[in-house]
């Protein structure tokens, strides 16, 4: 469902303060896919394993449906609960969303639809018109209009009454006038229901526009339509009495329209624009060309309009507002707008800034990218499950039928996918590799924890020997994450540790280092291994064992990632920021840009990636440019970085995933 409010008048100035132009130097233009300087092309978000399929903001609580339940939103804190078949919906599959203060939040799924209303579920069916597929909805004060590709009806009094049967509606809007709806549809056009008839508006009163996308309407009565007639893209204007219709040049598709306080957006090819209207002109020959900008807009006058009436001039702009790319849903209430996505959750933009709302069901609080890949295929481990990216998407996958918990999936030194998980006690680590379609267990690893504790991996690294190295943390009883020191995975199910803490009953075993337990992360060179811990750069050379602190030069001795840099120098992520190590001495202040805590680094050709607190930034040759939640960045709080097979970047961090692809 596409369902918007525009808030301008015919004469009006429709987007006096919408801001646009350039980007500010240092930073990525607002384009939806990043520049060649970047050395990459797209950059995807993902948070959700579901689809939005749509959105309704009703009282103090945001509303998204999924092919999964209701997920709801408090506006405010951003805390969400889902509502399913078990707390009174008529079915899981959601496919459109409306509220109205008097009767309530009304949700169409495709066994019917649910009506929440003083704290009661009532559901039900649909009739043969609109059909079992609504996917368009707007609340009144005793019911509900509900349109899709079976036509329109209306819900009110527990009745359903048949309107344009057989239409394929695609937009719904309400009307100023008492009760009245604005409909588009699919090879129809637009309709108007107001006094209870039915208006039809085609190319014999001037509107040209026959395949509807998006409408958006003003406090005034004014209506915008976006979407085509026949052959090309147009954009239909109603001033209450008469249609004007604009051809679009370039011919990108028209998405979606919304008014965003002073603000008219309109989205063009995936670039969102602001519209216009400059000074009335009486046009010669019943025709108006707009000003130069991202779209030119052509309008021609409606045949019963008439000459002597002067006609809008529209120009575009460009906005410096990064939106959401491919929306699944758009709803628009004038003061702001609802962007719902396929896999990144929902935007509100309300003309300054864009708040998510998200449940972050796909990577949870994981800290580190657990990430396996063989040849286009990875495999990602969040939250304790498993999912397999595949051609842009991910998919819930079954490690093991046991109830477990997954930890993480890596490639080993063969080139085989393996995934770690426990099962439920969580008193072991088990490994398993991927045969064909499924995992086959290898060996099970017990682990020696405090007693009732459950082991949880915080990294996991293959040695250059071929040696599985493990970062392990528990759950102490006050619910904190405590951690366990670096445990190595032996083949026949043997534990070697290296930790500074022992248990009462445990003896050092030959060959463990008394390292520190709170190792962060691990990186192997020829015969040094280095860990990131938060005690310092630890380095193990034969049996010895050197801690770097703030006495051998390290600005901050609290460490999240290592990796080698193009000159083989040693990068190390600090709180303090990005730290250089060059065989003699550690040095700090590198650039502005890597000052900020840097959480992850990894070296992508003669590049430097470095996740931050404030972004994710490229440095290279000297330079360094910044990437955040203003380019499509999932979050700027940046927590993991890895590079895959195809030389794609993971970019975790602390609102979702993101993918830049080369």
């Amino acid at each position: 469902m596409k369902r918007l409010w525009l808030s301008a008048s015919l004469l009006g100035l429709l987007a006096a303060g919408c801001k646009h132009g350039g980007g500010a130097e240092g930073t990525l233009p607002t384009d939806t896919e990043a520049p060649r300087e970047t050395g990459f092309s797209q950059l995807h978000a993902f948070s959700e394993t579901l689809p939005y399929t749509s959105l309704a903001a009703f009282g103090e609580h945001l509303y998204a449906g999924t092919p999964g339940g209701v997920i709801r939103f408090h506006r405010r804190s951003g805390e969400w609960v889902r509502l399913t078949k078990a707390q009174g919906l008529a079915s899981d599959r959601v496919t459109a969303i409306a509220g109205h203060p008097r009767s309530g939040l009304w949700v169409a799924t495709d066994r019917g639809i649910s009506q929440h209303r003083a704290g009661v579920w009532s559901n039900q069916p649909v009739g043969a018109v609109p059909g079992p597929r609504v996917t368009a909805m707007v609340a009144t004060e005793n019911g509900v209009w509900a349109g899709g590709p079976g036509g329109l009806g209306r819900l009110a009094d527990g009745a359903w009454r048949a309107h344009l049967p057989g239409a394929k509606i695609t937009a719904l809007l309400p009307d100023l006038e008492a009760d009245g709806l604005w409909v588009g549809t699919a090879g129809e056009g637009v309709y108007r229901f107001v006094g209870g008839k039915l208006v039809a508006f085609t190319a014999a009163q001037g509107q040209v526009v026959r395949h509807v996308r998006s409408m958006a309407r003003s406090a005034t009565g004014a209506l915008l339509v976006v979407g085509r007639d026949d052959q090309r893209e147009r954009l239909a204007y109603f001033d209450g009495t008469y249609w004007t219709s604009y051809d679009v040049e370039p011919q990108d598709t028209l998405d979606w329209v919304s008014a965003v306080g002073d603000d008219l957006l309109l989205s063009a090819g995936g670039r969102v624009v602001a519209v216009r209207t400059l000074a009335p002109v009486a046009a010669p020959g019943g025709r108006s060309s707009s000003r130069a900008g991202p779209l030119r807009l052509a309008g021609s006058r409606s045949p019963v309009m008439p000459s002597r009436l002067p006609m809008p001039e529209l120009a575009t702009a460009r906005v410096d507002t990064w939106f959401p790319p491919n929306p699944t849903v758009i709803v628009g209430y004038g003061r702001e707008v609802l962007i719902g996505t396929r896999a990144a959750g929902a935007a509100l933009y309300d003309g300054r800034s864009v708040k998510w709302y998200r449940t972050l069901d796909l990577t949870g609080d994981g800290e580190k990218l657990q990430l396996g890949c063989l040849e286009k295929t990875c495999y990602l481990a969040g939250g304790g499950r498993a999912f397999r990216y595949r051609e842009g998407r991910f998919s819930p996958l079954v490690v093991t039928p046991e109830a477990a918990v997954v930890h993480a999936f890596l490639t080993d030194s063969a080139g085989a996918v393996v995934a770690l998980w426990s099962p439920a006690e969580g008193r072991s680590v088990v490994m398993s590799r991927l045969a064909g379609d499924r995992f086959d267990k290898a060996f099970e690893a017990k682990l020696t924890l405090p007693p009732g504790r459950k082991g949880e991996v915080r990294f996991a690294r293959y040695d250059l020997t071929g040696q599985l190295w493990v970062g392990l943390q528990y759950v102490d009883a006050d619910g904190e994450r405590r951690p366990w020191g670096v445990a190595v995975l032996r083949p026949d199910g043997n534990v070697l540790y290296h930790r500074s803490t022992l248990l009462p009953t445990e003896d050092r075993a030959a060959g463990s280092l008394a390292l520190p337990d709170d190792v962060r992360d691990i990186y192997f060179s020829g015969e040094e291994t280095w860990l990131a811990t938060d005690s310092g750069a630890c380095r193990v050379r034969s049996q010895r064992v050197d801690l770097f602190t703030e006495n051998e030069g390290m600005e901050s001795e609290l460490l999240y990632a290592i990796d080698r840099g193009p000159a083989g120098e040693l990068l190390a992520a600090t709180q303090r920021g990005l730290g250089r190590y060059d065989g003699r001495q550690w040095r700090f202040g590198l650039a502005d840009a890597l000052s900020a805590t840097a959480r992850a680094v990894v070296r992508r050709g003669g590049a430097v990636w470095v996740g931050t607190d404030a972004g994710l930034v490229r440095w290279e040759g000297g330079k360094t440019l910044r990437i955040t939640s203003v380019h499509g960045l999932a979050g700027d709080g940046v927590r993991d970085l890895r590079v895959d097979l195809e030389g794609r970047l993971w970019v975790l961090t602390s609102r979702g995933l993101s993918i830049v692809t080369p």
